[in-house]
């Protein structure tokens, strides 16, 4: 087993969380309560499609803006 296992505290955000993972070079990480309880696990093939949400969302919101530039 591992000696020093990369756990993740629930309250962690997706970056914090990928950014932890890729640091580790895992894919798949536990998920921790404040406790130590177990209360799941995350991949990175959890996260990718969150990710795509955002990138999605923030390319709109700069599509909006700069459509709205265009009008002025």
């Amino acid at each position: 087993m591992t000696a020093d296992p990369l756990t993740l505290q629930e309250t962690c955000g997706i970056a914090e969380a990928i950014r932890q993972m890729s640091a580790r070079g895992v894919r798949r990480a536990p998920v921790v309560s404040e406790s130590g309880d177990l209360v799941g696990i995350v991949s990175f093939d959890d996260l990718l499609p969150v990710v795509s949400e955002q990138l999605a969302a923030l390319a709109k919101l700069i599509g909006d803006q700069a459509r709205g530039q265009d009008r002025r």
